[in-house]
């Protein structure tokens, strides 16, 4: 984690990064072979069933510390929010919260609604901290692929940002039921873990610290602006079964900010939740890890950044503005 005091550091999500979202929104939308709807979505309950868990009643909620940095790594938005059910005078698609806190991103605090196509761990009633994914910028190729089987031409209706709201709980998995004011997480060890709220938020804020620009230039191994020449989502199969998607790069470097990388690079790397998410043409800036079989996305889809018309859209300030940045002393 780095040091200092991890509240002054930017958010991810906060402030111009809504130019990012839209940018990748409108891919997502392509990929989904889907327009951007303008209007709400059908009030029809054409999403599949969302029961609470079964468990929704018990003590704790499954899960570890590592499951929580992987929710967050994946998240654009992360909120404490009381859960109130599925929406029924807007549509069996939506449901709705009452947000008391944000810890990242730009949801207000407040009535809050969002897409669960495939459920939530909370009952009506029940608090919980949510990690959401604003206007699809944190879906990866293999999510929208999969949505795209499950829900056929309802797609962007179950998953799509529309009128009355740009969030998804992409699985109901990243909804953590509160016990009180704290989490309590049952994993395969005998006694659970109990995290207090504020012990909780001040480890995410640890997190975005760690990960902001200036903080990944110091810890990554190569760090460059490529041009993605090709790219190619591979599907993994076994027996007929899909085990996994994998995704295939090649960059074409156009200038190298730190370490040493060659002229045209070759990356390959399953397509998860904490997965960037590119397009043949994409002009990005990378933060990369070295390991024994190379280079690697060490920071997931925090570590990549893209550029459209000179303009670093996550971080809302021109490239080389933002070049210039990660290199200043601090």
């Amino acid at each position: 984690m780095s040091g200092g005091n991890p509240r002054r550091e930017p958010r991810r999500g906060a402030g111009p990064e809504f130019a990012a979202r839209d940018v990748r929104s409108v891919l997502a939308a392509a990929l989904l072979g889907c327009g951007l709807c303008g209007g709400q979505a059908s009030a029809e309950p054409v999403a599949p069933a969302v029961p609470a868990a079964a468990n929704a009643g018990a003590p704790g909620v499954r899960g570890n510390r590592q499951a929580l940095f992987d929710a967050w790594l994946s998240s654009d938005a992360v909120v404490v929010a009381a859960y109130a059910g599925v929406d029924s005078a807007r549509g069996a698609v939506y449901h709705q919260a009452t947000v008391e806190a944000v810890w990242a991103g730009t949801p207000a605090r407040g009535p809050l609604w969002f897409k669960a196509p495939r459920g939530i761990r909370a009952a009506p009633g029940q608090r919980a901290i949510l990690f959401l994914w604003d206007r699809l910028a944190g879906a990866p190729d293999a999510y929208l692929e999969e949505a795209k089987s499950r829900y056929g031409e309802r797609v962007w209706t179950c998953i799509g940002p529309d009128s009355t709201t740009s969030y998804l709980l992409p699985f109901a998995a990243y909804a953590y039921k509160l016990d009180g004011n704290k989490l309590v997480l049952r994993g395969q060890r005998a006694l659970p873990t109990s995290i207090s709220l504020g012990d909780l938020e001040t480890e995410i804020l640890d997190w975005e610290s760690a990960h902001t620009p200036h903080a990944l230039y110091k810890r990554a191994a190569v760090v460059l602006r490529a041009r993605v020449e090709a790219m190619d989502v591979v599907p993994r199969m076994e027996q007929g079964i899909l085990i996994q998607r994998r995704v295939k790069l090649r960059l074409g470097k156009r200038e190298l900010l730190k370490g040493d990388a060659p002229d045209s690079l070759a990356l390959e790397f399953a397509s998860l939740p904490r997965s960037p998410r590119f397009r043949a043409g994409d002009d990005v800036v990378l933060f990369l890890g070295r390991g024994t079989e190379g280079l690697f996305f060490e920071f997931g889809k925090r570590g990549a950044f893209h550029v459209v018309a000179g303009e670093v859209v996550e971080a809302g300030r021109p490239v080389a503005e933002f070049v210039k940045s990660l290199q200043s002393p601090r």
